[in-house]
């Protein structure tokens, strides 16, 4: 039975077989033990040089040399694909992925942990709260980082808390509750 390792590379069994290459570097007597390509274009064709000559072939390597700045870019910009076709999100129809949807993730892996994911966190639609949001969320006596849920519950108890059946003919809470109103009005697209 052979006792070779099943792993060991062909250019090691000819090697021990005394098929050795030779390096293909000119006054050169060592065994071409490396493939060196000779082109990148051309990846198909390739030399055998010893350790010696490979090194001083890939310190000598560029891959751009022949290139002009623009094939220099479409190459780099080919590699971050993997030289494969992109669209621009939404370009071919159907559902737009934009910062106005916002995902029903249920583990919370985009929410900064109080279940409110990022777009929630700045006014729901990746913008910042305006003046008037701020002063409606106040009105409330809610934080600026309230979220959707908590803007609709409390909005639902001050109107219950505050409805002329529940307080008989107080102006006070008919001004109030009309405040209160207005606010949610305001914060409706939040909530």
């Amino acid at each position: 039975m052979d006792e070779r390792d099943p792993f060991a590379s062909t250019t090691t069994l000819d090697q021990e077989r005394g098929h050795a290459r030779p390096c293909a570097h000119p006054d050169c007597e060592e065994a071409g033990l490396y493939r060196a390509p000779l082109s990148p274009r051309d990846g198909r064709s390739y030399v055998w040089l010893c350790l010696d000559h490979v090194r001083e072939h890939n310190a000598a390597w560029d891959y751009f040399a022949d290139m002009d700045e623009e094939q220099i870019e479409a190459s780099r910009r080919a590699d971050s694909t993997w030289e494969r076709p992109t669209w621009r999100m939404g370009s071919l129809g159907g559902w737009q992925a934009t910062a106005q949807f916002h995902f029903d993730e249920a583990f919370g892996h985009f929410s900064d942990g109080a279940g409110r994911t990022q777009g929630q966190q700045d006014g729901g639609a990746g913008k910042p709260l305006d003046k008037a949001q701020r002063r409606a969320l106040s009105v409330l006596g809610l934080e600026q980082d309230a979220t959707k849920q908590e803007i609709k519950a409390r909005y639902k108890s001050l109107a219950k808390k505050l409805h002329p059946d529940a307080n008989g003919s107080d102006p006070k809470a008919e001004e109030r509750l009309k405040r209160i109103n207005q606010a949610y009005a305001t914060l409706k697209s939040l909530a």
